[in-house]
């Protein structure tokens, strides 16, 4: 009985150690969705005790197995965070705060030794992701400790002998902690990168500067509160403002760096569909649990020139706010690290088609399984692999023996390989990857070809378009209106008759008109009154109480966004704004009442309290 009790105790011990360095990263606030940066808790993590989370301890989807090939010695090879693969068979494993390395996957049922993973001769490291793309590794580089350069790299063979050893800065970014500069994604045609970055990373030259003059996200952000809003009570990123984290779309020489689509948090992997779609999994805030403003991890399917309404505090945009597009799926507490579609896989089908999404604070990968919804999707998710503790990094499908292939670590806690393979008994046929065209998905294609610059078929072509069925098609078109001069259509938005199609015509005029107070140059500004009064006396000509819900969310959140960026009219004025309101308050929904109440508090309207 004792040496049963021992023997027990002796495997229970690797586990234990392993759950002790983890649980000593989240005490210490470093969960991947806040900061991974904590030093001081790090220099206590322990790692004289070499065991990643052992495979009986792992739960996996029915049919498949995992294998642990590789538990990652600290001291000699970090803490891995990244991976990827090269035509030849090799992969590759970054340590967060250190080198890259290079090794063989082992054969079925063999395993890894510390001789088989060999440090690439670079002058690089803490690369956060990293694509092997025409005989180079491009890399996203956010190194905590400031040894070298954040920013988008490129890692080549300059002799022909099969080893990287070339390195070249393609773009430096002023990078503070996690929410940097993170996974690499090629875009459908090959010819540029989607770059994921978090709301921590600033591109050299700042956001505007920076960035490309064709880039798909008109520059107007603003954080555009009506009423003040509460920052993060442990002073968490209250320096930030919008446009927050951005998905760049980065031309192979890195010299153009477009900025296709931002709002978000702390985004850190991204994947493209066979459609050629991009996803990404956005972080959480988790001191936000239980406010009204918390926002849970969610999968964005990641759309040309569209804002996902991170602010920081409590001023998150709800998903009703017709300035921003919701989550294709919202999935709830955790810390996002990598992701990957499941093409190439010897998987069934269904896994195939599944956009995988790594949970490091709650140990899980997560299969999303996506469906067409209109020109966008809708997705449900399933729990793939799972453990406690299994602070998973990244993942990918190895294109020799189409197995999946992932990492644990991060933060400087116990790092393991692992290997997920199907023994079930269905089909594992390749997927068809001829990329599928829908109508709705072609004509948002269509407008979304005119965001970055100015067309003269520009206007005539969204304009019949801002009042479709299809959110995503509405916002495509406004965000087409955004990059063409005002003059070709100014007029034409304040007298359009169709509601429907003026408010969000007008919405777009309110944004290029005027500039937000946190986003106004220190000096030379001054607000256009005249369009202000003319945004308003366009908006009073319409019946509100006649206007569908959606149009009447429109109304009253266009109203929000003229008083911040043109300042509150005349008395006369909100008189007449509150006579058109106050019927309708208190609303029947929960979406119309949260506008409403903003709105009427800021005029102060007498039945507001009431």
């Amino acid at each position: 009985m004792k040496e049963m009790q021992k023997t027990q105790q002796g495997k229970c011990q690797p586990r234990m150690r392993v759950i002790q360095q983890w649980m000593l990263a989240l005490s210490a606030g470093m969960i991947m969705g806040s900061t991974w940066n904590a030093r001081a808790a790090e220099k206590e993590l322990a790692f004289d005790e070499n065991a990643a989370t052992p495979v009986e301890l792992i739960k996996t989807a029915k049919g498949f197995k995992t294998e642990l090939l590789y538990s990652v010695p600290s001291q000699q090879h970090g803490s891995w965070v990244a991976l990827a693969s090269d035509p030849n068979g090799s992969m590759y494993a970054a340590d967060q705060y250190g080198s890259l390395y290079q090794f063989t996957p082992p054969a079925p049922g063999e395993t890894l030794t510390p001789s088989d993973i060999k440090k690439v001769p670079v002058d690089i490291r803490a690369i956060n992701g990293m694509v092997y793309v025409d005989g180079a590794l491009y890399a996203g580089v956010n190194d905590y400790e400031r040894k070298i350069q954040s920013g988008f790299y490129r890692l080549s063979d300059s002799n022909g002998d099969g080893i990287l050893d070339k390195v070249e800065l393609l773009r430096a970014f002023n990078s503070r902690g996690d929410h940097g500069v993170h996974a690499v994604v090629p875009t459908a045609d090959g010819k540029y990168f989607y770059l994921i970055t978090g709301n921590n990373a600033v591109i050299s030259g700042g956001n505007n500067e920076g960035s490309s003059g064709s880039s798909q996200v008109a520059k107007l952000w603003g954080d555009d509160h009506l009423l003040p809003r509460m920052p993060d009570g442990r002073g968490h990123n209250r320096h930030v403002l919008a446009p927050g984290g951005i998905v760049y779309r980065v031309s192979r020489d890195g010299k153009e760096f477009e900025m296709y689509a931002s709002g978000f948090r702390n985004i850190y992997g991204g994947g493209l569909n066979k459609d050629g779609e991009l996803f990404t999994y956005d972080a959480d805030m988790e001191y936000d649990f239980n406010t009204p403003w918390y926002r849970p991890t969610r999968v964005n399917h990641v759309l040309s020139g569209a804002e996902y309404g991170w602010r920081n505090g409590a001023g998150k945009y709800p998903e009703f706010y017709p300035d921003t597009v919701p989550a294709t799926l919202n999935i709830g507490p955790g810390s996002p690290t990598g992701t990957r579609f499941g093409y190439g896989a010897k998987f069934p089908a269904r896994y195939q088609n599944a956009f995988y999404i790594l949970d490091w604070s709650w140990g899980k990968i997560y299969a999303v399984h996506l469906e067409e919804d209109g020109s966008s999707y809708k997705g449900t998710k399933e729990e793939f692999v799972t453990s406690a503790p299994l602070p998973v990094t990244d993942l990918i499908v190895h294109p020799q023996d189409q197995a999946m292939y992932f990492a644990i670590g991060g933060r400087r806690v116990q790092s393991g390989l692992y290997r997920v393979t199907y023994v079930g008994d269905e089909p594992t046929n390749p997927v068809d990857m001829t990329p599928k065209v829908t109508p709705m998905r072609k004509l948002r294609h269509r407008l979304e070809k005119f965001h970055g610059h100015a067309h003269m078929e520009a206007v005539s072509a969204a304009w019949p378009h801002l009042n479709h069925k299809d959110r995503y098609i509405r916002n495509a078109a406004r965000v087409v209106l955004e990059h063409q001069p005002t003059v070709q259509w100014e007029s034409k938005a304040l007298n359009e008759p169709m509601p429907d199609r003026r408010i969000p015509a007008l919405l777009a005029l309110a944004r290029l008109k005027g500039i937000a107070p946190s986003h106004r140059p220190e000096a030379g500004h001054s607000v256009n009154a005249a369009v202000r009064d003319q945004i308003l006396d366009s908006l009073l000509e319409l019946d509100f109480a006649a206007l569908s819900h959606d149009d009447q969310l429109g109304y009253v959140r266009l109203l929000e966004i003229v008083f911040v960026r043109f300042g509150k009219p005349s008395p006369a004025k909100v008189s007449a704004i509150v006579g058109k309101l106050d019927p309708s308050f208190p609303a029947d929904t929960f979406e119309l009442n949260w506008l409403l109440c903003e709105t009427m508090a800021f005029l102060q309207a007498p039945s507001t309290a009431s």
